[in-house]
């Protein structure tokens, strides 16, 4: 008879030890992703442009959803900016020399599917006294993006060059400040390694 009883409470405690857990296993951490859109060729399209100099050219290329990326391109800069619809725009997020020709899009999939908090971007850097064709230098600009409240800035710089792993420095910073980063109060830092293409950008002209 007691061995019925000890049997039916372990049951009883049990059974509520697994109810007690369920929501537990049912709130799975977030899973933070990543999305890839194109600033080059793609279903990117040029708007403007100054048909005397080929420069001032402006491009608009799909972001992540409804919103489109700019880019606005003269002899030595090239700017990123967001649009959001025809009233609400993001100008001269980031800017340099040149840009990659993708922007990495860091976020959570959910059952309304993939929300972005981050964009990564490669800025591409020149030193104007150097004999070199090329970039001198390539840093990733972490974005803080909020398309709810077409909101977009700056969270942090990674110097591709001067850090192992520079992208997943990147991917680190946008999913560790990205959902929380506040344009208004929070500053922009530089994560790594500095130098003079991440202080460049932490001081635009």
């Amino acid at each position: 008879m007691i061995g019925m009883r000890l049997k039916t409470l372990c049951v009883a405690a049990c059974f509520a030890a697994s109810i007690a857990a369920a929501p537990a296993l049912a709130q799975a951490p977030a899973r933070h992703e990543t999305r890839y859109t194109d600033l080059v060729g793609g279903r990117c399209r040029f708007v403007a442009q100054d048909r005397e100099t080929g420069e001032d050219a402006l491009k608009r290329c799909p972001g992540h959803g409804e919103f489109e990326l700019e880019t606005l391109s003269s002899h030595t800069r090239v700017s990123l900016s967001f649009r959001f619809s025809r009233t609400q725009r993001v100008p001269d997020v980031v800017a340099g020399w040149s840009l990659g020709k993708s922007v990495e899009w860091r976020g959570i999939k959910s059952n309304k599917g993939f929300q972005p908090y981050a964009a990564i971007v490669r800025v591409l850097m020149k030193d104007p006294e150097a004999a070199t064709r090329g970039a001198d230098g390539e840093v990733l600009a972490v974005l803080r993006v909020d398309p709810a409240e077409a909101e977009v800035c700056p969270i942090a710089y990674v110097d591709a060059r001067a850090n192992r792993r520079a992208n997943e420095l990147a991917r680190g910073t946008a999913d560790r400040l990205g959902p929380t980063y506040l344009c208004d109060s929070d500053k922009p830092a530089v994560t790594g390694a500095r130098t003079r293409w991440t202080d460049a950008l932490m001081r635009p002209e």
